[in-house]
Parts: structure tokens; C-alpha cells; sequence
């Protein structure tokens, strides 16, 4: 897959924080990353790190080319080899309630447009996105005791404590009462985001997604952008922040654990502009509807074409994590395989 938003990366999931207990399968990509212009690689290959794959529904008889349910997700049943089914389409009336775009406009949320493409004898999916989620959330008892229980909520909130109470609805991006980087204009995510990260920018974003990715045995490192999209446009990223134990480059930290107070009330951040989620969003869920009375549905797709699934593999049943505990009384930094 090809993700271009002044970025580029042809490869992909190695592993995706499976502490969001989300199905995952995971790959390395092969070939050179390139503009969206140019011809689609077909040379994605990839590997598992989950032996789940159950799709979610049989899409026979269905058209893959029928993306004409603008402002719902794209109509066909999702499969293994078919990244074209559900995307959440925006139509051109929909845009954010708070954030605006580089002219000062509403900002278009999720995604505006998916194709199909034909390279080489493989078919691929071609997405474009904005990288604004249309996310709203009802605060909650849990929501407001998470907010206000924060270790700085003095600091980190303007009154020192949230501006919302139960049964507040927050648009994404709205005031709610922190004290947000610099970086937030106001009126468009001032307010939303705990102080520290970058707020996130509008982002054009492209990806190309093989529909018939190929496995493969090979290991990989995936680095620190994006790894592909969520089926609302935003951002896939790793589990890693960059950061390891004493800057030594070996215990790797985990990003859903080191950034848990960096993200907003969605379970997301930006970095360098781009919103992203390194983990499981109740926000997303609620998008997809997700309400674990069955198999999840598909949430995103890694950039190799493999769908990332939500926790549930049946009713009341979650997923079971590929992570090992690290052995913390070896004398060296030990990285053992995922295992299914």
C-alpha cells in the first residue's frame, strides 16, 4: 500500500497493539513506496501475526465497484481479499463541527472517495481521506471520572478541572477545557487535546490497498507513520512511541501505555498534523457498531490489504492476545515471536 500525505510507506502491520485486542494481521511490504499517480506495486507481501481469519460476511452477488452509499459505510459484505467494502463515505453536505480546514472553512470528515484501480493483473482500492473523524461522545460518569482523576488535572485543565458534565455531547475537536499545545487554533481543537502533542491538520491524505495481499515468512519493521486506515480515513499507527528505557534503544516503550494521557476523550493524538490511533477507539467502535453481540466488524486495513478487525469473535467472546510478557529478569533485551 501506498500512503501519501507528505509521507510514504509501503509496508505494514508487523504487529498493531493487540492490548486493543483487535484481530490483526499483519505483513511486510516489498517495493519501493512511490506517488499515488504512479502504478500500483504488485509486489505486497505479508505475514500473519494472528491465525483468525474469518471474514465478515459473504460478499457474493454483491458489486465490489458499487461505492454509491455516500454518507454510510460502502454497501458489500467485507471479505479477505476485497479492501473495497467498508469505508465510511462522507457526502459533500457533511464536515466537522469544530475544526476547520486551511481556508477557514468545516473541515470534510472521513472519506470522500474510494475507487478501484488495476495494475499488473491485481486489483487495488484506492481511498481519500481528509483525516477528520466525525466523532462525537456522550460523557459519561466513567468519561468524567477518567477526565477529571488525570494526575495534572490542576495543570492541565485551564480551571483544573473539565469544562463537561454527564450528558454532554463533545463534538471532536470542541473546548473542553484543556490546556491544549499551541500548535490548536482557536476554535478549531483548542480546548480538546491534553496539553503537550500537536494538534492534529487537516491531511489529504491517498492510500492504495492490494486486494489480494500474499503471505509471506518474512520479518520486518514497520516504523513510526502511518500503517494504514481506519475505514473513517483516519490514521493506523504501531504500538511504539519512538521512546525506549533510558533512551538505549532496546526496551522499546508501548505506546498505549507511555501516550495515555496524551490522547483525547477517543483514544487519539497527532503527530506532525496527522490523528491517528496507535489502539482500540470506543469511538471508531461506535462508528462501525460495534456492540460485541457477534464477530466484530472490520475497523481498518493494515497498508498490505489484510483487514484489522474489532475485539470480538463472537458474542461475549474477545480475542486473545499474540503478546508475550516480556521476561524482565533477563540480562538482556528479549524480543520473542508473537504466537497465535
Amino acid at each position: 500500500m501506498k500512503l501519501t500525505n507528505e509521507f510514504s510507506y509501503p509496508g505494514t502491520l508487523k504487529i498493531l497493539a493487540l492490548m486493543m485486542s483487535a484481530t490483526v494481521l499483519s505483513a511486510c511490504g516489498s517495493g519501493e513506496s512511490q506517488n499515488t499517480q504512479s502504478a500500483a506495486t504488485d509486489q505486497s507481501t505479508t505475514n500473519q501475526s494472528n491465525d483468525s481469519t474469518e471474514s465478515n460476511g459473504d460478499d457474493s452477488g454483491s458489486d465490489p465497484s458499487d461505492t454509491s452509499d455516500e454518507g454510510d459505510q460502502v454497501s458489500n459484505n467485507p471479505d479477505e481479499t476485497n479492501t473495497l467494502p467498508g469505508w465510511i463515505l462522507s457526502s459533500e453536505a457533511e464536515s466537522a463541527a469544530v475544526m476547520l480546514d486551511g481556508s477557514g472553512q468545516p473541515a470534510q470528515v472521513n472519506v470522500q472517495a474510494v475507487s478501484t484501480i488495476e495494475q499488473s493483473g491485481q486489483g487495488y482500492t484506492v481511498v481519500t481521506a481528509s483525516g477528520m473523524p466525525d466523532y462525537q461522545v456522550v460523557i459519561d460518569e466513567a468519561v468524567l471520572t477518567s477526565l477529571s482523576s488525570r494526575p495534572r488535572a490542576n495543570s492541565d485543565f485551564a480551571t483544573g478541572s473539565p469544562a463537561v458534565a454527564i450528558g454532554d455531547v463533545v463534538e471532536f475537536g470542541q473546548d473542553i477545557g484543556y490546556n491544549s499545545n499551541t500548535s490548536c487554533a482557536l476554535d478549531a481543537g483548542q480546548g480538546y487535546w491534553p496539553p503537550g502533542p500537536v494538534c492534529p491538520e487537516v491531511m489529504d491524505k491517498t492510500g492504495t490497498f492490494p486486494n489480494q495481499p500474499t503471505q509471506t515468512s518474512e520479518t520486518c519493521e514497520t516504523g513510526l507513520g502511518s500503517v494504514g486506515f481506519w475505514v473513517n480515513g483516519t490514521s493506523v499507527y504501531n504500538w511504539g512511541d519512538g521512546q525506549s528505557y533510558n533512551n538505549e534503544g532496546a526496551w522499546q516503550t508501548l505506546a498505549p501505555v507511555a501516550e495515555q494521557y496524551d490522547v483525547d476523550v477517543c483514544g487519539g493524538h497527532a503527530a506532525q498534523g496527522d490523528y491517528h490511533h496507535h489502539y482500540y477507539s470506543s469511538c471508531l467502535a461506535d462508528m462501525v457498531g460495534d456492540t460485541g453481540i457477534g464477530h466484530s466488524p472490520i475497523y481498518g486495513y493494515a497498508a498490505d490489504g489484510y483487514a484489522i478487525y474489532g475485539p470480538w469473535e463472537a458474542q461475549g467472546q474477545l480475542a486473545i492476545s499474540s503478546w508475550e510478557v516480556r521476561d524482565y529478569s533477563a540480562s538482556e533485551a528479549t524480543m520473542p515471536e508473537a504466537v497465535c
